[in-house]
C-alpha cells in the first residue's frame, strides 16, 4: 500500500516531471536518477510511487468514476464498434 508523502510545491514539479519523464522513456530509475541529476533511485522511486498514488485516490474516482476495468474496456469498445459499425 503506498503512503501519502507530502512534498512542496517544488517537489511536487519534481515528482510530475519524473513521473511523466519514466512513462515516457521507460528508463530504469538508476538511468533516470543519473540524467536528472537527483540523489537517488529511491527518490525516483518516491516520486513515482506519490504520482502513482496521486492519480488512484484523486484523478481516477474524481474523473471516471469507480468503474471496474471490465466496464472501462466495454465501454471503449462499443464506441470503436459504432464508429466502425461492427
Amino acid at each position: 500500500m503506498h503512503r501519502t508523502i507530502i512534498l512542496s510545491k517544488q517537489a511536487e514539479k519534481r515528482a510530475l516531471l519524473v513521473y511523466l519523464y519514466w512513462l515516457k522513456t521507460g528508463s530504469n530509475q538508476e538511468s533516470i536518477a543519473a540524467f536528472l541529476q537527483l540523489k537517488s533511485r529511491k527518490e525516483i522511486h518516491r516520486y513515482i510511487n506519490q504520482c502513482v498514488y496521486s492519480l488512484q485516490k484523486v484523478l481516477v474516482p474524481d474523473y471516471l468514476g469507480n468503474q471496474t476495468r471490465d466496464f472501462l474496456l466495454d465501454q471503449e469498445l462499443t464506441a470503436i464498434a459504432k464508429k466502425f459499425n461492427i
